[in-house]
């Protein structure tokens, strides 16, 4: 794909080099069984690079040979899913 984020070699807890790639301006779903590196793909690397890259964000990424498609990207947004309220519903993506 020409206007994709292309990770290769992650390797990161149960992540044993895999190579993923995820188009721009689609939806993107990461699902798998419990304990597959979906948590570890999406946080540990992917987010982790792509702050220090886009925010200078001072990060440790998980370890990965290399991300391409950086360049088409000038931010990344973070929402936390903890309940801002006293019901687990209440969220600030709500």
């Amino acid at each position: 794909m020409e206007n994709s984020i292309k990770i290769k070699g992650a390797r990161v807890h149960n992540l044993k080099s895999v190579d993923v790639e995820i188009p721009h301006s689609k939806l993107v779903v990461v699902t798998g069984l419990s304990g597959s590196g979906k948590s570890s793909l999406v946080n540990m690397i992917i987010h982790r690079v792509l702050a220090a890259e886009l925010n200078g964000a001072i990060t440790w990424p998980g370890k990965h040979k290399e991300i391409k498609g950086m360049e088409h990207l000038d931010k990344i947004i973070t929402i936390d899913q903890s309940p801002i309220g006293r019901t687990p519903r209440s969220n600030p993506a709500t």
